[in-house]
């Protein structure tokens, strides 16, 4: 037994996997993906999406899918291995082309079929999910994959999606080529405050529940706080507090539930300390300093050696004051007159 049987769920809500029927289109991700359809109509250059680690990029890449003009097929790429021409026998395997002849790969048959099926409208677009773990080989592949064309148009325009390293390295001297070819550069955000609790209640509604019925009020800003409106880490946190709430009985998840630390979780709390902490550390810091005040106090009255006193030197009495008489001044000297020579 676990808690969704006893939230009455028909299935997990907060799994860390990427389920279309738990996307939440905010107006950034409507943003967002307005921007890749225009650019994937334009069929020019290389799009690249960034965010931080946990923050919807792959499922917003999945929501593309849906979204994708008449005629255009996505080719959601793995991971490349570290080897030479990974990236075109990874479009090769995904389009059923044998590219390697005796240990040599030739990219002949991809584009002869690449072309191909852009004659009979059939248009392709690559996709790298974790586009920020590619080597500078993976990029100098895609710039040369970019120059394939058919009636002014690219045939295999490409959207790279990846943290927030990914902006970095395209933008090194060694991707300068590469540079020239970003058409768009867009950044998913963070979930704001206003649409976290929104995001809460949109995944329970997919299980039959509602964030009413499993978070009491005023939850939500200490749910932001926690997780700062990623949307991975709100998993977790809720996750793990249903799970606390189902362990103590309690139909819905509380405030103090929430306060308790995930051991497993690797993100720290954003929620400042509490006052009573800070009461606790400022009365130790307090206790300490009185300690040493009267250590010190006792140490030097009873440990600490006598300090010997100085040679006591006999004080030469003062001679006794006096009235203190000056003496006129004396009368100038008089002129004594000429002699007279006899």
């Amino acid at each position: 037994m676990n808690y969704n049987s006893f939230f009455g769920f028909s299935d997990s809500p907060f799994l860390d996997v990427p389920d279309l029927r738990f996307f939440y289109l905010t107006k950034d991700h409507e943003a967002l993906l307005a921007e890749l359809a225009g650019f994937i109509s334009a069929r020019r250059g290389i799009a690249v999406v960034s965010g931080e680690d946990g923050v919807g990029k792959t499922m917003a890449a999945q929501a593309l899918i849906q979204r994708l003009p008449p005629g255009c097929q996505l080719l959601a790429l793995a991971r490349p291995e570290a080897e030479p021409l990974a990236i075109p026998l990874l479009i090769g395997q995904a389009l059923a082309i044998n590219l390697r002849e005796r240990n040599v790969v030739n990219l002949t048959p991809l584009t002869e079929a690449v072309q191909a099926a852009a004659r009979q409208g059939v248009n392709f677009v690559v996709l790298l999910d974790d586009a920020h773990l590619l080597t500078d080989q993976h990029l100098e592949e895609i710039y040369v994959l970019s120059q394939m064309a058919y009636q002014d148009q690219q045939l295999l325009p490409v959207i790279l999606v990846g943290r927030k390293g990914l902006v970095q390295k395209l933008a090194s001297t060694a991707n300068r080529r590469l540079q020239a070819l970003i058409q768009k550069n867009l950044v998913l955000p963070p979930l704001p405050f206003e649409e976290t609790g929104r995001y809460i209640d949109h995944r329970l509604q997919q299980v039959g529940s509602s964030y009413q019925a499993c978070f009491a009020d005023g939850c939500t800003g200490q749910l932001f706080s926690r997780t700062g409106g990623i949307p991975r880490r709100i998993n977790q946190v809720c996750d793990q507090a249903l799970t606390r709430a189902w362990q103590a009985n309690r139909p819905r998840v509380s405030r103090d539930l929430l306060s308790k630390k995930e051991p497993d979780s690797p993100y720290k709390s954003l929620t400042p300390p509490p006052r009573w902490r800070l009461l606790k550390i400022s009365t130790f810091l307090a206790g300490a300093l009185l300690v040493g005040l009267v250590g010190s106090y006792v140490y030097l009255n009873y440990f600490s050696p006598a300090l010997k006193a100085p040679p006591q030197v006999a004080a030469t009495p003062a001679p006794p004051l006096t009235s203190l008489v000056v003496p006129p001044p004396a009368p100038p000297p008089t002129a004594s007159a000429p002699s007279t020579p006899a």
